[in-house]
């Protein structure tokens, strides 16, 4: 088998390509597999006004898991496909009947089950059976009882021979195995828009090369595998691993395109279809204009502007039939009445949104009752088991959540998505909503413990949070390295009135130079290799300090990369508990946020959040992987100590609440800056601009008072108050000047502070005459004027650091005498450290 891979962000070229070779098959032993319907339209409409012989088009273009079905088919003998109505509605049955404790929040029952239909089908889909799935996620899941419910879905489906999207792939993966698998007359597969192509489908096409040499693959993939971003360099290590050649189509052209920022979506909506109408009125006809949207809260306030304009539109994205009915319309006694004739008076007057989408959504009520009703009798000997007015319930929630089939009108105004933009690169394109808010997803699950999205190994598998940033963003620089007319706009604040944070374009890596080519090793010269000539100008926080602290110590660290010296402790180094600590706390009060608020008044929150804590710790020790090289009774010692450590802090802060003395409270947790494309903090040095890289373990404010403050754990030595003010000390300092540039630029700090973890003590400063102001002692209250010098020192302090490594000095110089006996590099530099001087003193 060969397998080509056609990459980088010219898709034209790729679609140009793919003709050439469809045109060149005289048969129908080749198959086109794209990931969606949409897709699927998009390729028969172009390959059909090219293709010498359009009755083959049919029944060659097909979507990727119809490609599996089929092979499927050939290969075992009876074979139906489970869609998302019958998975859905056959878990949620067989919650209520046999796996009562998985389900005990009614008013989010149809949520908590597309939660678990989700992960079970996610791990199919890249190739975990029962068995390999409890190994790999038991350890991170505290109800097993999600595993007894899988087993049961899985027989269920099995004894009536059907299949969801999951086990198409896991069962081709098995028939591959087996040597079972019929692929029957196909000779080439010619893959398109499919990405990125996930862990399932990167190891089924590695195993049909193995299974069938004869067959030839063509992977037509919309940007450069060979990456440097983390979340995504699995897949790409993959696809060249894979390839057996490759072909790079680098753009002409990068895409010329304006950001525009204005003061609310609503302004941003209205210029948009204020600018759509001025190009209809020009030269531009409906179909070379897109619009794509990040947010589908946008989406009825712009097609209300466009209705109003009598501009025709197509609704190229899924929307639930909520979005499109009243209560009143999806009210289930609705439903029996006659569908006919009828069904647009039931559209209110006052309704001027997508009236046709409205009546496709009306007439879906009838098919998924229908539906619903046959699904009801598949599996009657579990339904019969449930009350009918357990089922009326779940039959309500389903036509709210029910998705409704896009609109794609070919000679409209298009209006999409990111996931789908790539398929409209020939228009005109408006992007909506360019703020980091609208395109992080927020995923907190109910089955595993959150900090699985932090773990390389599952960015993929989970598609987490950070994996689907990644993704998007990708997906932006895809079409900026198109030849397109592209406007982009970015909103100050969302829907409700809040300030949103602005994607950086110029700033981060969605603009890029022409990746090079695989075979292409000139990039190999063009590394840098000598420091001093690097003039690096994005720093983090704690290399900065590094520096400042001892130039040869960041010199060994950042530089040169040596490791630390590996120790044969008795229990897990400090960077392990810290790093240990901070998890505990940031789950303890994100997840428990609105009773730890409360618990700074009543105890009875306090409880409850001591309680959750004692069961944080219990789950991040069990998940913790180096806490198993270590005695387990002295890992016991130390979750104890934590809680103990932690409980106190609890009460300390509500004393601190109670007594007046700190009234801001709890809001932002591990915010990050100039970090995964996040909102950008700049210095001005003598070497010019400089990046600083950080993130916050906790941001507190006061709304009332307009303030805030920061807090910062330590399980360490706490930095004195004379070294934050005479610049030595650069964190806290460097996070309220981001926080206030960035973050809260309306709000005015009251303080930083360090809480010491070991001794339960608080250190750093605070603004007089605010609401924290008695945080810490009188000696490290300062007035604003202090606060404008300690600014300036800080920034001296980074211009000094910055350029004495642009200058290449790396000398030893510790800033404090007892530094060298701790510092792992002592070794290799032999420096007997100086008293520091005296106006360093804590």
């Amino acid at each position: 088998m060969s397998v080509c891979l056609h990459h980088g962000p010219n898709q034209q070229k790729n679609f140009e390509q793919l003709s050439e070779f469809i045109n060149k098959e005289d048969d129908s032993s080749y198959r086109v597999l794209v990931p969606n319907k949409l897709s699927l339209n998009q390729h028969k409409a172009s390959i059909l006004n090219n293709h010498f012989n359009p009755t083959l088009i049919g029944q060659n273009i097909m979507t990727w898991e119809d490609f599996l079905l089929q092979l499927v088919k050939k290969s075992t003998h009876r074979a139906h496909l489970a869609n998302h109505d019958l998975c859905h509605y056959l878990l949620f049955s067989l919650c209520k009947t046999k796996h009562t404790s998985l389900l005990n929040d009614k008013d989010n029952t149809y949520q908590k089950v597309e939660e678990l239909l989700l992960f079970f089908q996610q791990v199919k889909k890249c190739g975990l059976d029962i068995k390999q799935a409890n190994k790999t996620f038991g350890p991170h899941i505290s109800n097993q009882t999600v595993f007894d419910l899988f087993n049961d879905y899985q027989t269920e489906l099995k004894n009536r021979f059907y299949y969801d999207s999951g086990d198409l792939h896991l069962t081709t993966l098995q028939l591959i195995k087996n040597s079972t698998l019929i692929i029957g007359s196909v000779k080439t597969l010619y893959l398109s828009q499919l990405y990125p192509l996930h862990p399932g489908q990167r190891e089924i096409i590695r195993q049909l090369k193995h299974f069938n040499p004869k067959l030839n693959l063509h992977i037509f993939y919309p940007e450069d595998f060979n990456q440097d971003n983390q979340k995504l360099t699995t897949a790409y290590e993959d696809l060249g691993d894979i390839s057996d050649q490759s072909q790079y189509n680098a753009p002409s052209q990068n895409s010329q395109y304006s950001f525009i920022q204005h003061k609310s979506p609503f302004h941003e909506i209205d210029s948009i279809t204020q600018n759509i109408k001025k190009d209809l009125e020009s030269n531009y006809q409906h179909n070379q204009l897109g619009i794509i949207l990040t947010n589908n809260n946008y989406i009825k306030l712009l097609c209300h502007n466009l209705d109003n304009l009598n501009i025709p539109y197509s609704l190229q994205i899924n929307l639930p039939a909520k979005d499109y009915l009243s209560d009143s319309e999806l009210n289930t006694e609705q439903i029996n009445k006659k569908f006919n004739k009828n069904a647009i008076s039931l559209i209110s007057e006052k309704t001027t949104f997508f009236p046709t989408q409205k009546i496709k959504a009306i007439a879906c009520k009838q098919e998924m009752t229908n539906h619903l009703n046959f699904i009801d009798n598949l599996f009657c000997e579990i339904t019969d088991k449930l009350d009918q007015q357990i089922k009326n319930n779940y039959t309500q929630e389903a036509l709210h959540f029910h998705k409704i089939p896009a609109n794609p009108l070919s000679h409209a105004l298009v209006i999409t998505n990111m996931a789908n933009a790539s398929f409209h690169t020939k228009r005109k394109l408006y992007v909506a909503g360019l703020n980091l808010e609208n395109l992080t997803i927020q995923k907190d699950s109910s089955i595993y413990s959150p900090y699985l999205y932090s773990k390389k190994e599952f960015f993929e598998l989970l598609e987490s949070p950070s994996y689907h940033l990644s993704l998007t963003l990708k997906k932006i620089n895809n079409l900026l390295q198109q030849n397109l007319d592209l406007h982009l706009t970015f909103p100050e604040s969302d829907l409700s009135g809040k300030p949103t944070t602005k994607l950086n374009l110029e700033n981060t890596n969605i603009i890029k130079s022409t990746p090079k080519s695989p075979n292409d090793t000139s990039y190999l010269k063009e590394r840098k290799t000598d420091y001093f000539k690097t003039k690096k100008m994005s720093f983090s926080i704690s290399a900065l300090q590094e520096y400042i602290n001892c130039p040869f110590k960041y010199y060994a660290a950042h530089q040169l990369l040596l490791g630390r010296i590996d120790k044969d402790d008795l229990e897990p180094g400090a960077d392990i508990k810290g790093s240990f600590v901070h998890k505990v706390l940031f789950r303890m009060i994100k997840e428990n946020e609105a009773d730890y608020i409360e618990g700074l008044e009543y105890k009875s929150y306090r409880d409850k959040v001591t309680k959750a804590l004692a069961s944080i710790i219990q789950e991040e020790i069990e998940n913790e992987d180096s806490f198993k090289d270590f005695n387990q009774k002295l890992i016991e010692f130390y979750a104890w100590r934590c809680y103990k450590t932690i409980n106190e802090l609890i009460n300390n802060e509500s004393q601190y609440f109670l007594n007046k003395i700190k009234l801001t409270t709890p809001k932002y947790y591990e915010w990050s800056f100039s970090r995964n494309n996040t909102s950008l903090f700049e210095l001005q040095t003598d070497n010019g601009a400089v990046t600083i890289r950080g993130q916050i373990d906790r941001i507190d404010i006061n709304r009332s008072h307009k303030m805030f403050s920061i807090i910062d754990y330590k399980t360490g030595k706490l930095p004195s108050f004379n070294s934050i003010k005479a610049g030595s000390s650069i964190q806290l300092p460097l996070y309220m000047m981001a926080t206030k540039s960035i973050l809260l630029n309306e709000f005015n700090p009251s303080g930083a502070f360090y809480y010491g973890l070991k001794e339960n003590d608080i250190k750093g400063f605070s603004i007089s005459e605010t609401t924290d102001t008695n945080m810490v002692n009188k000696r490290s209250q300062i007035k604003l004027e202090a606060w404008d010098e300690i600014q300036s020192n800080v920034t001296h302090a980074i211009n000094t650091a910055v350029k004495g490594i642009h200058q290449g000095d790396f000398s030893p110089k510790p800033l404090e005498k007892n530094m060298c006996q701790y510092c792992d590099y002592n070794k290799i530099c032999e420096y007997q450290a100086k008293p520091k001087p005296a106006n360093l003193q804590g």
